[in-house]
């Protein structure tokens, strides 16, 4: 719900992990920062199509038509409430909602909390699946051991995996590159992160299916 939580830093890395495992990644940059879509522009991905979407009648052509093309489609939300966050919603297989470690983020991760809930009842099920994201956080610090206690206390399961502040994800965007790439025990650290916790995204998607 909130920008600066790691949201576009996530689907990047994410599509970029897809595509190097074999699947066609249709990525749907409808935040208007456009921050996916510039990046991704710049990082040698084969396999991953880019499109953007301004509004929530956008983001259904752009899914529907990579869903007959794609093997997988990635959507990066806007922050907020808007009908295009909804939308994205009402169309996922899975949210996954980046949680820094602060009592802002917080918040405003219960107000997502409460967006997803209504997804689930208009959908009649329990789609869109769900996991927040500790991110940016140091586990390590009494902030981080708390907010880790926090969002493990949410109605929506918490990933098993957190991903830890590392000057590498920062750096990734401005070097037009992602951390799988970068050299540095820091770089290798962030990539582990991501890579465990995308591997538990994939299987959460394939047990319910």
């Amino acid at each position: 719900m909130k920008g600066g939580v790691g949201k576009s830093t996530l689907c990047v890395h994410l599509a970029v992990w897809l595509a190097r495992r074999g699947a066609t990644v249709g990525v749907v940059d409808a935040d208007p920062q456009l921050a996916a879509s510039t990046w991704l522009a710049e990082v040698a991905a084969p396999g991953v199509q880019v499109v953007t979407a301004a509004d929530a009648a956008g983001l259904q052509r752009a899914v529907d038509a990579f869903r007959r093309t794609h093997d997988v489609v990635v959507v990066d939300a806007p922050a907020g409430l808007a009908d295009v966050a909804r939308q994205a919603l009402l169309l996922a297989d899975m949210a996954v909602v980046p949680v820094g470690p602060s009592a802002l983020d917080l918040r405003a991760a219960m107000l997502a909390i409460n967006m997803l809930m209504g997804a689930r009842q208009v959908r009649g099920g329990r789609l869109p699946q769900a996991r927040l994201v500790l991110n940016r956080t140091q586990p390590w610090t009494t902030l981080g051991a708390d907010a880790d206690d926090a969002v493990r206390q949410q109605a929506i399961p918490a990933a098993r995996r957190v991903v830890r502040q590392r000057t590498a994800l920062a750096d990734a965007c401005g070097q037009a590159t992602v951390v799988f790439d970068m050299p540095g025990d820091g770089a290798a650290a962030a990539a582990d992160d991501l890579q465990h916790l995308f591997l538990e995204l994939h299987r959460c998607l394939s047990a319910d299916k």
